[in-house]
């Protein structure tokens, strides 16, 4: 079965109009701003000084000159810490101002006082401060950078982040290693959400969620948008998540890192749920390094981060608490280059990966069979296929202070693959079954055929025993499946700066989700034969759409059992078909209508079989 989805957006003129006393937003997705105002030491604007900026994070230094009432505007700036330089001119000291920080979709606000050059050589002033308050804008949210996330004693990966916000909390979601993922906001669910990395849609194709995951070092900022965000953004009722990961600089720099986590550090189950697999602890190895630096200095940058993290899960099954765990292992990688090919342009292309395989119990988003409830723990095992990759192009372009432009296309390819360990095995499924003396009880064959299209009847005396629902008989899976989630995306976002205060943001998205899915079931296959003048249930007749014959790519099979009580020595059963049935098994004393306030001290099942 395939299908494909496919969403165009088109867009212009049409994004946001906003007006401030002072100030404009005019960032990105990937990028943030520095503004403000140069005054002398009375307070009076001071009109045509140059101000310079530069970061280890900016491949080319940018400058802005003041317009006639002071301000100052320089756009398009990669997220980090920033140095502020005002060199001496027109009788004023030099001015210097450093770590400077600039955050992801926001406008940083510097005010610059200059002293006259007689009172001294210069002013030299560092900012401990951290991002100032933007106040050019009303999104409701925070921003993460490295400095500050490495710190942090959350799990290693982006998804651990984001519920820093305010309003963000947990969903409930696990990704495949069994950590916390797609958070709520607001309220909505973790589906709701749009994810951004690098400046394109990573968010899953087919259900919403995430569709990539980074470990720590790959990042350089997170940012994380929970009301009030702009048009250009939207495809959620959710939050906004929206990452940059990190690139090369005119320096080499790299990072070789190892953690590791043994069983004995985790905690055991305490409490078990009363359906489903418990959890029951972990071990785990996380080691990787990076490295980047320049190619072409003040030109060409590059970097590059590879993490393979190793980690096994351990659980007890249902009812039965049998040991049973999974290995999942995560080859991360990232790579990225930076290339100025002007000052006032920036092409970035960047590939990311995060193929997730998961081999044995498989408890986290399997389709089915995640309980463990079965006289076969194979029944519920098999190989889990997650993740994927993505390829990210950007240009970043300053054509003037009051016009700037991000063009970007993006490539995301994810996976969702499940292959059981007995593919050649059909899932036998009892929808009932009497557990006892913790031990689920087998069914007596009669041989009695009911006739008709009942068949062979078996039963269980329940009687002492507790009633359970869907008990897996032999190691037969199920549905498996292999999914390919894709998506194809251009985007062109360009903001034009109007009389100073009013920022106009236009352009145009385009979009291509492609969701194929093949689902098939485990076991043989088997063919059904045509019988020429059969009917169905209300009497019409059995066409052979077919042909002759129908046969099928694998099968399942589920054991209807029909729950009857035993009160002294008669049976009751729920319908007058199951006392039909009950009357044919051999020595039963079945009442001749079900009855009805009678409290039932123990139970039966019936159920049919086939010849």
């Amino acid at each position: 079965m395939k299908n494909v989805f496919k969403f165009i957006a088109l867009s212009a003129l049409l994004m946001s109009f906003a007006l401030f006393a002072g100030s404009v937003f005019a960032q990105t997705s990937t990028t943030g701003s520095i503004e403000g105002t140069v005054t002398d030491q009375a307070g009076a604007s001071v009109p045509g000084i140059s101000v310079r900026v530069t970061s280890p994070n900016l491949i080319s230094a940018q400058t802005a000159t003041t317009d006639q009432s002071g301000r100052y505007r320089i756009l398009n700036l990669p997220p980090g810490k920033y140095a502020i330089t005002v060199e001496a001119d027109k009788g004023f000291a030099k001015f210097e101002r450093s770590d400077v920080e600039v955050n992801l979709s926001r406008s940083t606000s510097v005010e610059v006082q200059l002293q006259p050059a007689g009172a001294s050589a210069s002013v030299t002033i560092t900012d401990t401060a951290g991002a100032a308050v933007d106040v050019s804008g009303t999104t409701t949210g925070s921003n993460v950078s490295s400095d500050q996330f490495s710190n942090f004693p959350t799990q290693r990966t982006v998804q651990g982040l984001y519920t820093i916000a305010p309003t963000v909390t947990r969903s409930g979601l696990r990704d495949a290693t069994g950590r916390d993922r797609d958070p709520s906001v607001a309220g909505a669910s973790g589906p709701e959400n749009n994810y951004i990395l690098d400046g394109v849609n990573t968010t899953d194709p087919a259900f919403g969620g995430s569709g990539a995951n980074l470990p720590f070092e790959f990042v350089q900022e997170v940012e994380i948008k929970t009301g009030a965000y702009g048009p250009e953004y939207g495809k959620s009722t959710g939050g906004i998540f929206n990452v940059i990961t990190k690139s090369g600089g005119n320096e080499f720099h790299g990072d070789v890192y190892g953690y590791g986590t043994t069983k004995g550090l985790v905690r055991g189950v305490k409490n078990f749920p009363f359906t489903g697999s418990a959890f029951n602890g972990f071990s785990e190895v996380d080691v990787g390094g990076d490295i980047g630096g320049p190619i072409i200095k003040d030109k060409l940058w590059f970097f590059g981060a590879f993490n393979p993290q190793k980690r096994k899960n351990y659980y007890l099954t249902q009812t039965f608490h049998v040991p049973a765990s999974n290995d999942v292992t995560i080859p991360f990688y990232a790579g990225k280059v930076t290339w100025a090919l002007s000052p006032r342009h920036t092409f970035t292309a960047s590939t990311f990966g995060d193929f997730t395989k998961i081999d044995g119990f498989l408890a986290v988003a399997a389709l089915n069979n995640v309980n463990g409830f079965g006289d076969d723990i194979t029944a519920f095992e098999g190989r889990q296929e997650t993740g994927g990759h993505n390829y990210v192009f950007r240009m970043n372009s300053t054509f003037t202070n009051t016009f700037i432009a991000e063009i970007s296309g993006g490539l995301h390819f994810q996976r969702a693959n499940i292959i059981p360990r007995a593919i050649d095995k059909p899932l036998v499924l009892d929808n009932f079954a009497v557990l006892k003396n913790n031990a689920v009880l087998t069914p007596v064959s009669t041989g009695v055929n009911f006739g008709g299209g009942t068949g062979f009847l078996d039963f269980v005396d329940g009687r002492g025993g507790s009633l359970q629902r869907n008990f897996s008989r032999g190691p037969g899976f199920g549905l498996f499946t292999n999914q390919d989630r894709n998506r194809y995306e251009f985007n062109a976002h360009m903001q034009n700066i109007i009389g100073g205060s009013h920022t106009v943001k236009w352009g145009f998205e385009f979009n291509r989700n492609q969701y194929d899915i093949n689902t098939l079931s485990s076991g043989p296959a088997v063919t059904y034969g045509f019988t020429p003048g059969a009917v169905n249930a209300d009497g019409t007749p059995l066409r052979n759409t077919n042909g002759n014959s129908n046969a099928t790519d694998g099968s399942r099979i589920t054991n209807n059992w029909l729950v009857c009580t035993v009160v002294t020595n008669q049976i009751t059963c729920p319908t007058a078909a199951g006392v039909a049935r009950a009357q044919a098994l051999p020595g039963a004393t079945p009442a001749r209508s079900p009855r009805r306030g009678s409290v039932p001290r123990s139970r039966c099942a019936t159920a049919p079989r086939a010849p």
